[in-house]
């Protein structure tokens, strides 16, 4: 039996589920539903625009957000990302930056993105309370804000508030970012003044590895102790095919101002 064959039913409820969404929306004019994907016909504040979703891609995404464990949530936020709604102003809602393993970039919901280093890509993001929406040029251009300005408002809202946690000694000494609201990992990778703090105040001496695993982990370590980066590795490694919103598997090089670099090769692991 096929990994799709595995998923069948649950992929038709959802596609159904789907179908619904899009029914309610208030700016949707039509829907067609084909073999080859989804073609939406909507009103953009006065005019006609289409949206269109491939069938082939939703479906891998589809079953991957099923062994997530939330495949709605995804369906919403694909939906979101597809169609400008009814209140897509800037309003109280932050502009973040998150990190995308370059895997699981989707080119339709991750319009605003930049590359981190080899592997990885920035995307701009409402941050709200309890979920994010990836943000679209048309949501800035109805906000008057520039996409440059975008980048520089999300990178600064995530220094605005930074919870540490320090432990070990010697060369096995970590810090790590624990505010608790999912942006560490884009604080550790996107604002190396915090890094750059963070392991002055620690006492972590270079060379400097940072695992991010998932959105919500960021810890710094030395990398003078061939032995203890290893197990550092593994524990990243461990954590990565944990998490639901990934990424990196490996820890990631710093430079000396505490910015990315790239990731740890394997001839340095040993």
């Amino acid at each position: 039996m096929s990994r799709l064959d595995r998923y069948a039913e649950q992929i038709s409820d959802l596609l159904n589920y789907l179908r619904d969404q899009i029914e309610a929306r208030p700016e949707v004019t039509d829907s067609h539903f084909t073999e080859d994907g989804i073609v939406i016909e909507y009103d953009d504040h006065g005019r006609r625009a289409l949206a269109r979703l491939t069938m082939t891609g939703l479906v891998q995404e589809l079953m991957e957000a099923i062994d997530d464990g939330d495949p709605r949530a995804y369906l919403d936020d694909l939906l979101a990302g597809s169609l400008p709604g009814r209140d897509d102003d800037l309003g109280d809602r932050d502009l973040a930056v998150v990190p995308v393993n370059r895997e699981d970039v989707n080119e339709t919901l991750m319009p605003l993105r930049r590359k981190i280093i080899d592997g990885l890509d920035a995307v701009i993001v409402f941050d709200q309370p309890t979920r994010i929406r990836f943000a679209r040029p048309v949501d800035l251009e109805r906000a008057g804000v520039s996409e440059q300005d975008a980048w520089d408002d999300g990178i600064r809202n995530l220094s605005r508030l930074v919870e540490v946690w320090t432990g070990g000694h010697g060369p096995q000494r970590c810090a790590a970012l624990i505010t608790g609201d999912s942006n560490d990992a884009a604080r550790g990778l996107l604002c190396p003044n915090i890094i750059l703090r963070l392991v002055q105040e620690a006492q972590i001496s270079p060379p400097w590895m940072l695992a991010v695993p998932s959105r919500d982990i960021a810890v710094v370590t030395s990398a003078a102790d061939p032995k203890h980066l290893l197990a550092f590795t593994e524990q990243c490694a461990s954590d990565y095919r944990a998490a639901r919103h990934r990424v990196a598997n490996r820890p990631i090089v710093l430079d000396e101002q505490a910015r990315p670099v790239r990731l740890v090769s394997f001839d340095e692991l040993g």
